[in-house]
């Protein structure tokens, strides 16, 4: 999120009817949640549509208290703080009120256009398929789109290696952003990722980082960036309760997820929510 791409906030909103329904069930801690699924929903989804994330996902995105995180997202749905559109949530109201979120992909699109026919090119941005390749072409061709991966920079890094850098390791827990970069990027490399498979590493990175077993004593239970590449961890849901470290081994010293949350967020409600 550009650091101009700010949240709008209505200063009344905590006496909107649906704000207090939601306090009175769940008190502040709710409002918390809900400011977190916003929060994401800038970041990921600025359309305010969480395409491809469950009702299980988003509660732990949102660090809902206890064991049933898929009742707190029921029951924002039920009062129409989100929309459900068969099997996509979505932000209630989103476009109207986050208006300069909502229209931030067509507003890149739109510049990118522009720098296109400011350049001299006619017609969208299209990149190189295989169907657009020949035996041989001029290194210069601009209509060809190379790879991130052989893309070299004055600094001798290329795209895949800025990407890690950039938006990888910067979400990565403190302690193990310096661990097994080697391995790290071999497994990129191995992969080959398009830009979706990106998007889908960084969406299951967050979803990690909000587990109790990542965010326990700093991060230091989180493996190494190596290890969570290669075991295609983004590809799976974390637990929500924290009985094992980052790493899946049990420890008996870690909180189970009521007893988490409970500590860092009190809730009035505890019985209810841990269900």
């Amino acid at each position: 999120m550009a650091s101009s791409d700010f949240l709008r906030i209505d200063p009344n909103l905590l006496e909107h009817p649906k704000i207090v329904r939601l306090l009175n069930k769940y008190g502040a801690p709710g409002f918390v949640s809900l400011f977190l699924i916003w929060s994401h929903a800038a970041k990921f989804n600025p359309s305010g549509r969480l395409e491809g994330i469950t009702p299980k996902e988003l509660g732990i995105i949102a660090k809902v208290p206890g064991r049933q995180p898929e009742k707190f997202i029921n029951f924002l749905v039920e009062v129409r703080l989100l929309d459900r559109d068969g099997e996509t949530l979505a932000v209630h109201g989103w476009a109207e009120r986050q208006p300069f979120l909502a229209t931030a992909e067509e507003r890149a699109e739109r510049n990118r256009n522009a720098a296109i026919a400011r350049w001299g090119r006619r017609g969208p941005v299209k990149s190189a398929t295989p169907a657009d390749a020949t035996p041989m072409h001029d290194a210069s061709d601009v209509h060809t789109k190379p790879n991130a991966q052989t893309i070299k920079r004055s600094n001798g890094t290329n795209e895949l290696e800025d990407w890690y850098d950039r938006e990888f390791l910067s979400r990565y827990p403190l302690p193990r952003r310096e661990d097994q970069r080697a391995s790290a990027l071999t497994e990129l490399r191995k992969l080959k990722p398009s830009p979706e498979k990106l998007q889908q590493i960084i969406a299951g990175l967050d979803l990690w980082n909000c587990s109790p077993g990542w965010t326990d004593e700093g991060g230091k239970f989180a493996p190494g960036p190596g290890k969570f590449l290669k075991a295609k961890s983004y590809e799976r849901t974390p637990p929500p309760v924290a009985n094992t470290n980052g790493n899946g081994k049990p420890r008996a010293d870690l909180p189970t997820g009521a007893e988490y949350f409970a500590r860092e967020m009190p809730h009035p409600h505890a019985e209810e929510t841990n269900g």
